[in-house]
């Protein structure tokens, strides 16, 4: 009796742990499958994170100009002051920018705006910031009188339309538009200042356009 009553126990023991396991492997049929490294790629490639949450707001426009044919356009982060280059061209710069179109007057700054596409489809706007549109009263030095040193910022900043010393009569020729597109507007009053300084001294128009472009030239920025 007593092998018997042994033997009963330990066919229900066994019969137990046989429903046991079947549960656990059951369970594991319906257990989702393990998260790898490559479920998050595409994430990682394309994270919302890593991306400001508008470009518009986070970067200015500095400077438009044609190089070769090619539209280029400089941009600028407001807190990083980092600065973007973007073109027209058909490829885009390392950050997968391109300039995609201008809208505006080129000779009104406060409306000019440049089209950028950054990917997946999406294009951004970004403008000149109030703060370089704002006319500065002194850009020279203190001897300047106030009167001229709001024309020569008002010229500094409105180039396209003309420079009243630069011996050309009206706007500037295009490619020469160009490349002061390419200077700070600190360096475009500067230049203005000299040309003016010369027209007071009595140098004729031609010599001061020759002055004036050799002048811009060595003001660009070396290897551009």
């Amino acid at each position: 009796m007593l092998g018997l009553a042994v033997f009963g126990m330990g066919s229900a023991f066994a019969e137990e742990r046989a429903d046991g396991l079947a549960s656990g492997l059951a369970a594991s049929a319906f257990a989702p499958e393990p998260v790898t490294e490559e479920d998050f790629a595409e994430l990682k490639e394309h994270s919302p994170f890593l991306r400001p949450l508008d470009l518009s707001q986070s970067l200015v426009l500095t400077g438009l100009a044609e190089v070769d044919g090619k539209l280029i356009a400089t941009l600028r982060h407001r807190k990083t002051k980092e600065t973007h280059v973007v073109s027209g061209s058909s490829s885009a710069n390392a950050l997968g920018w391109q300039l995609v179109g201008v809208e505006g007057d080129q000779n009104d700054l406060q409306t000019l705006s440049a089209r950028i596409s950054v990917g997946r489809g999406e294009v951004v706007s970004i403008g000149f910031d109030d703060q370089q549109l704002r006319p500065r009263t002194v850009l020279i030095g203190p001897k300047v009188p106030a009167s001229e040193a709001k024309r020569i910022a008002k010229e500094a900043q409105n180039y396209r339309r003309g420079i009243s010393a630069d011996g050309f009569s009206g706007a500037p020729p295009r490619e020469l538009a160009d490349k002061l597109s390419r200077l700070s507007e600190e360096q475009r009053g500067r230049l203005i200042y000299q040309v003016s300084e010369m027209r007071k001294k009595g140098v004729s128009s031609e010599e001061r356009r020759k002055v004036f472009v050799r002048m811009v030239d060595q003001a660009l920025p070396k290897g551009r």
